[in-house]
Formats: C-alpha cells, structure tokens, sequence
C-alpha cells in the first residue's frame, strides 16, 4: 500500500519489518516476496546495486522453492535497475527472460506483467514500436480483468513512448486515458505522472496553453506528495518558458 502511493522509505521500513518475521519464522515464501519487494523499493530510491543484491537473494530463495513465477518476476523487475546502472543489453535479455518463463508455465497475470516491464525497457533503448506492441497486449488483459492500477500505468507509459515516436496524438489520448483512471481510482502519484505526460504530449501537439495547465497540476501533486519528480516538471516548465 505504501509503495503504491508512492511513500517509498516507509515502503522500505515495512519490507524490512516483514524480513525479520520471514527469518524468524524460517518462511522461506515470505522470504522470498520481501527480498523480491525490497529489490523494488530500494530501485525506486535509487539504490540500484543494493536492488539487485535483494533480487539475487529472491531468486536464490525462489530457485530453492522450484517457483518458477517467482523467479520470472524477479528477472522482469530487476531490469530497471540493470537499465539505471547501464547494462542496457542485460535489461533486455533477463526481460525477456522473464516473459519466456510466464509464458512456458502459461501464467496469464503474469505475461501481462512481463510485458509491460519488457516494454519499458525497450521503449527506454529506442525499440519503440516493439514497446509499444507490447504494452498494447498487456494493456487488453488488464483492462478485461478490470486491474485498474496497472491500467493506469500501461497508459502512461504507451504515452509516454508515443511521444518519444512523434505520435503526439495518441499520446495524448492514452495519458487522457491514463489521468482518468487514476481520477477513478483515487491515485494521486498516478495522477500526477499522467499529468506530466499528458503536458509533453499536448507540447508536442503545439498546445501550450493545455501543456503548462497539465504541467502545473502535475507539479503541484507531486510537490505536496514530496516526490522527487517535481524537479523534472519544474525543468519542463523551465523549458517551455526558454522556448
């Protein structure tokens, strides 16, 4: 829950509460979900090699289970951090690797999910038009299983990519889509990274007005949610007032 609003060093605290009951308790799936979810968080912190420290232990603990899901999830998240310490070719491939694994052992949820993190990483390299295959298929299954949280970022991030492509139409209809749900959904970290991507679409588009309106907003949330991107939407205000 925490996580999922964005309180990432009270996320960090609690996984590391849940990993001296898993110890304690010799729990070795709990073990292994909190290694997993402590590799997340501390990503997230910007923490990247400590991330996959915690993502080797998760994957020790899950080979040991013979849980093959786990261990895929683990190689679908870890990719992040391996992108952010510059080992673009290895994001790729445990990615990969990770959807293959879901997909061998016919784990709908978790395809959707393997997709989307494969999308990010080939949209992060330039493989745009891949990204955005993929986030369009996991985008259907989450939507037709009514998960509207991974709706919502499925959507921003197809916008995101889009606008990277020059296809500022579409992104702008997909963070739309993206500010909605969140709207729904009352999340408002999501609102506020559709927000921002919304504004560099309608950028793209030539509409000014519309783009510093949504940027603003976007500011704001994440000024009073105290997260780090609002520096990068101040940078983008900065920008718009330059040019």
């Amino acid at each position: 829950m925490l996580f999922g609003v964005n309180r990432l060093a009270e996320a960090d605290q609690e996984f590391r509460d849940a990993l001296q009951i898993a110890e304690r308790t010799g729990d070795h799936a709990l073990l292994g979900e909190t290694y997993n979810a402590l590799g997340v968080v501390t990503g997230r912190l910007g923490r990247h090699p400590e991330a996959l420290d915690w993502f080797g232990r998760a994957t020790k603990v899950y080979r040991e289970l013979g849980n093959l899901a786990g261990e895929a999830l683990v190689l679908s998240y870890s990719a992040r951090d391996l992108l952010l310490l510059g080992r673009a070719a290895d994001a790729v491939a445990v990615s990969e690797q990770g959807l293959q694994i879901f997909g061998e052992i016919g784990s709908g949820p978790g395809v959707a999910r393997a997709r989307y993190h494969l999308g990010v990483v080939l949209s992060y390299v330039g493989r745009l038009n891949e990204a955005v295959v993929h986030h369009a298929e996991c985008l259907e299954f989450f939507r037709a299983s009514n998960q509207k949280v991974w709706e919502q970022r499925v959507c921003n991030r197809l916008a995101t990519t889009l606008t990277k492509a020059g296809r500022f139409q579409e992104a702008a209809r997909h963070a739309e889509q993206a500010l909605q749900v969140s709207r729904e959904i009352t999340h408002p970290y999501g609102e506020a990274q559709s927000l921002t991507a919304l504004g560099k679409a309608l950028r793209g588009l030539g509409s000014r007005t519309r783009s510093r309106d949504a940027l603003e907003k976007a500011l704001d949330l994440f000024i009073r949610l105290g997260s780090a991107e609002a520096d990068d939407v101040r940078k983008l205000l900065a920008d718009r007032v330059e040019t």
